[in-house]
């Protein structure tokens, strides 16, 4: 009879521990805010927590994503089959026909636009800052597969995993 309960403690333990390790590092992440691009949203070293169980991405939401080796924080600014309307100064990496382009006299600077269209499965994401971050304006689209998780809408203090905002 003993045994039977130190086997039943024992599985129970087991799995309470898978549950919370599972529930842990795939439900709720916690993650702290590294850079200003986030600014005034999120303050450098802030923290917050995302979770995954929506995998249903609005517009104005705020989602932790792996990109390019790193974590990030950006907004969400359009979602899949949104048209959308990027303006690039002096042409920035754009290579486009040069019909597209139109003169600014005032600076004296090509001005160019583009509309496109998000693609099925991807975001388009800022920075709240957006003088200063590198977002879709400069990576373009993102998976929704490479998303976290969205970011619950309250903040805490204790520390976690860095994320570049």
């Amino acid at each position: 009879m003993r045994k039977r309960k130190w086997r039943l403690l024992y599985s129970l333990l087991l799995i309470f521990i898978s549950l919370t390790l599972v529930f842990k590092n795939q439900v709720i992440m916690h993650v702290r805010v590294q850079g200003a691009s986030m600014m005034p949203t999120f303050e450098p070293n802030t923290s917050v927590w995302a979770t995954s169980l929506d995998r249903r991405y609005d517009k104005g939401d705020v989602v932790v994503i792996k990109s390019h080796g790193e974590v990030i924080i950006k907004r969400v600014a359009f979602v899949e089959g949104e048209i959308v309307l990027e303006r690039a100064v002096d042409g920035g990496d754009w290579h486009i026909p040069e019909h597209w382009a139109a003169q600014d006299a005032k600076n004296a600077r090509i001005i160019l636009y583009r509309y496109f269209k998000i693609p099925e499965g991807h975001v388009y994401l800022i920075g709240d800052d957006i003088n200063i971050s590198e977002d879709s304006r400069v990576y373009g689209p993102f998976p929704t597969s490479d998303i976290l998780g969205v970011v619950f809408p309250h903040r805490h203090k204790p520390k976690g995993q860095i994320a570049k905002a």
